[in-house]
Parts: structure tokens; C-alpha cells; sequence
């Protein structure tokens, strides 16, 4: 049975440098967006990652709704496969029939990483981000373990 550890902060998004997140300036006049990033690690060390953003001042959102998810498999040649989606049961459950090309010729794939946020627009950032070079330093150095 999977035990999970939490811990978490909240950091303004400022969208400095490479940063997947989007540049957040004031919204009408209420403060910036800020980032709550909730982190989990499970007895498999598999990495999770939640992602909430709210207005400051505004206490937490209402409702998440519909989550996005951006995950991180490590196939059994060593190489990583990064990609986002909206039904991550679904895309697990393809990835271990063998239904997805890439990972089809290198299963076993373990989850090494699953990060979820609330929109398609910074899933898909994030997605592209993390197969730039520095996207992938940043998955050696603080998503992979």
C-alpha cells in the first residue's frame, strides 16, 4: 500500500526566465496570481505534484473542476517520456497495454513524476517546457529521484 508525505508553499508567479508558468500581473487591481504547489512523495517514489492558483487576497479558489496532468515515465532503456493529458487514468492504463508507440517497444515504465494543474494552456507550457535542456536539468534535479 502507497504511504504519501506532503508538504507545500506559495510563491508568486512571476514567469521569470523559462519558467512554464505564464506572466501574472495584477488582476484588476486585485494583487498578482499566486501559485499554491502542494508536493507529495509516495512509498514508490513517485513525485506528485498539485498546482492551484488564486488571486491574492482572495483566500482559496472555490473549486479546482477539471484537472490537467503533466506526467514523467522512466522506460526500461533509460530514457524519459514526457507528456500531458486530461485523463491520466486512461493514458496509465493505454501506456501498460502497450497501446502508446514510443513506450510500446520499452515497457516496463514506471511513473517517476505526475504534476496536475487546473489549465490545458500551463499543461501543455509545462509539457513543452520539461523537453528543453533546461527543462530536463530541472526534471534530473528536482523531479527524479
Amino acid at each position: 500500500m502507497a504511504t504519501l508525505a506532503c508538504s507545500g508553499g506559495i510563491a508568486s508567479a512571476t514567469g521569470h526566465g523559462r519558467s512554464p508558468l505564464p506572466r501574472t500581473p495584477p488582476v484588476h487591481g486585485r494583487g498578482p496570481l499566486l501559485t499554491l504547489i502542494l508536493h507529495f512523495q509516495s512509498s514508490e517514489k513517485t513525485r506528485i505534484y498539485l498546482v492551484i492558483f488564486f488571486l491574492s487576497g482572495e483566500g482559496m479558489p472555490r473549486a479546482l473542476g477539471v484537472m490537467y496532468y503533466v506526467y514523467i515515465l522512466l522506460c526500461s532503456d533509460g530514457k524519459l517520456y514526457v507528456r500531458s493529458t486530461k485523463d491520466f487514468k486512461d493514458r496509465m492504463a493505454r501506456h501498460r497495454r502497450g497501446d502508446v508507440k514510443f513506450t510500446r517497444s520499452r515497457l516496463p515504465v514506471v511513473l517517476k513524476s505526475v504534476i496536475a494543474v487546473p489549465d490545458q494552456y500551463i499543461a501543455l507550457r509545462l509539457e513543452d517546457y520539461l523537453k528543453t535542456g533546461s527543462g530536463r536539468a530541472f526534471t534530473l534535479k528536482h523531479l527524479l529521484n
